[in-house]
């Protein structure tokens, strides 16, 4: 059984009568979906949402084939959790992808001549430098930022 204080974040572990709600929930969920397909770089990808028992749509996501002619074999793919607001996971999905560019060991990384082992350590490193330079663009205190991640889970291609 769930803590009482949990009924009134997850209003879908209700159990008997409805309890009241206030806050970032609606009485009944938004069931509108929303769907993106798309493709390249010999990947299919689609990307569904649904907005479900919050008051606003607080996740974005990214999708993106080609890297641009550094990386045109390479691609992107994030969604962003916006952990109670759409603030951070619009300002993730708009500047993650960048920073993640950005790092040294990332081109280290797709273009250096090291093994498998040496180049996962790499990416490893760059997804943790990104996680936290996005964390505190946004004012995650360092602690929060290391614990948090900004709500996000990426893949790279």
């Amino acid at each position: 059984m769930l803590p009482k204080m949990l009924y009134y974040q997850r209003p879908w572990a209700l159990r008997g009568p409805r309890r009241k709600m206030g806050g970032a929930f609606m009485d009944k969920p938004n069931t509108e979906k929303h769907i993106e397909v798309g493709g390249g770089n010999q990947l299919r990808y689609v990307v569904g949402s649904m907005q479900g028992w919050r008051t606003e749509m607080e996740d974005t996501h990214i999708a993106r084939t080609g890297l641009g002619s550094d990386y045109p074999n390479w691609s992107f793919f994030a969604i962003c959790d916006g952990h109670a607001g759409r603030q951070v996971a619009d300002y993730t999905a708009q500047n993650l992808l960048s920073t993640v560019l950005a790092c040294s060991e990332f081109r280290e990384a797709t273009l250096g001549n090291r093994n498998v082992t040496e180049k996962n350590d790499l990416m490893h490193l760059v997804f943790a430098k990104s996680f936290l330079t996005i964390s505190k663009c946004v004012g995650f205190p360092v602690w929060l930022a290391a614990k948090n991640a900004v709500g996000l889970r990426w893949f790279l291609f």
